[in-house]
């Protein structure tokens, strides 16, 4: 099964279903673990496709949502600014927000999520915000504050019939976004606050290294050195990839010692992500799937959670590990404002889990995969 359209001319926005779980929440009485989801079919999917239609987004999208009880959406920031530099750049002081900030075409990225929520749960939550069904949680950066922002602004479209509305406020409608100091914020960015799990992300990476990487290319990394004026590493090499990435994105042009070719490499390189075992992928989003599964604990045992919606805005390194977790990982960058999307459905008295990976990416790997009850 899978979804398509085209919210706004020229872009390719896919969402597919990922993963389908059966959930028997009524019965089970409490949590168990992940580890109990067997059977599972994993089925590859080539075909690809887009729609076009006036109104944006198509009505097979609130239709097919007709069924949700509770959404929690994990999303990436939008578009930003790199989020490091190196001594030789010529572009270091070309960002006029600074390093890692939220670019204008990120703030429509992050609306038009929203405005994509919106409309396929336009049956699920109130026009207007409330915080009895609505929650929003995002990571202490201003970029994904900013984002979470924007994501609102999207999804509550502001109403002036509203009885009482002021007319100041008739472009914007004011959503509470929590957040936590990094230190601390152990559900959304963990590796700001173990000095273990950020030695982990780095030996993540370092150990990333086959016969044909990159970084065996001894001509390559002393090049790369040479000209960029710092020590070419695992890590150095990852945040190069990711300045270039960033760059290029926002038409700023190359030294003449950055070949095309170099480009290609870097940025191939920078499109896949090192494997993180299932061993040490809990220590990144362990507390983050425990708290996903327990919301829907409490919104099947107890009939007073009004909680319709909840909403994380976070990063690429939020989003891959808990897809990860539940062995949907596709081991590729996660696009800016990607979302992935567990959604509680009740049907015939029986409730059902329905995991969703809108990928603004125009090659996005498309797999189902079916679970059996846990």
């Amino acid at each position: 099964m899978r979804f398509s359209y085209t919210p706004f001319e020229g872009q390719l926005v896919q969402t597919v279903i990922v993963l389908l779980i059966v959930i028997n929440l009524i019965s089970s009485g409490h949590s168990k673990s992940v580890s109990h989801i067997k059977n599972l079919k994993k089925v590859n999917e080539s075909k690809q496709g887009t729609e076009r239609e006036g109104s944006q987004f198509m009505d097979h999208e609130w239709k097919s949502a007709a069924s949700v009880v509770l959404t929690q959406v994990v999303f990436r920031h939008g578009d930003r600014s790199a989020t490091h530099t190196y001594p030789t750049d010529p572009h270091v002081n070309d960002w006029p927000d600074g390093l890692g900030q939220l670019s204008k075409t990120g703030m429509m990225q992050a609306y038009e999520l929203g405005q994509y929520l919106g409309y396929r749960y336009r049956n699920l939550i109130s026009q207007e915000f409330r915080k009895d069904e609505v929650y929003v949680r995002s990571t202490n950066y201003e970029r994904t504050l900013m984002t979470a922002e924007c994501v609102c602004a999207g999804l509550f479209p502001v109403n002036t019939s509203y009885p009482g509305f002021p007319e100041v406020l008739k472009h914007w409608q004011p959503v509470p976004i929590q957040t936590v100091p990094s230190a601390e914020d152990k559900l959304l960015h963990p590796a700001d606050t173990c000095d273990y799990v950020h030695l982990l992300k780095d030996g993540i990476l370092a150990m990333d290294v086959s016969s044909d990487h990159i970084i065996n290319d001894k001509t390559l990394m002393y090049k790369l050195s040479h000209n960029t004026g710092m020590e070419i590493n695992v890590n150095s090499l990852h945040d190069l990839a990711d300045t270039l990435f960033c760059q290029l994105e926002h038409n700023m042009s190359q030294p003449e010692w950055m070949t095309k070719d170099i480009q290609d490499r870097l940025l191939e390189y920078g499109q896949h992500r090192p494997h993180t075992g299932p061993t040490d992928v809990k220590y990144f989003s362990g507390t983050l799937l425990d708290t996903v599964i327990r919301n829907m604990k409490n919104k099947a045992g107890n009939s007073s959670d009004l909680h319709r919606m909840y909403l994380y805005s976070a990063h690429d390194t939020t989003v891959a590990p808990l897809m990860s977790i539940l062995g949907v990982d596709n081991f590729l960058q996660v696009p800016y404002s990607a979302a992935f999307i567990i959604e509680l459905h009740l049907i015939h008295d029986q409730y059902f889990v329905k995991l969703l990976y809108r990928n603004s990416s125009t090659h996005p790997v498309q797999t189902l995969i079916a679970a059996s009850e846990f």
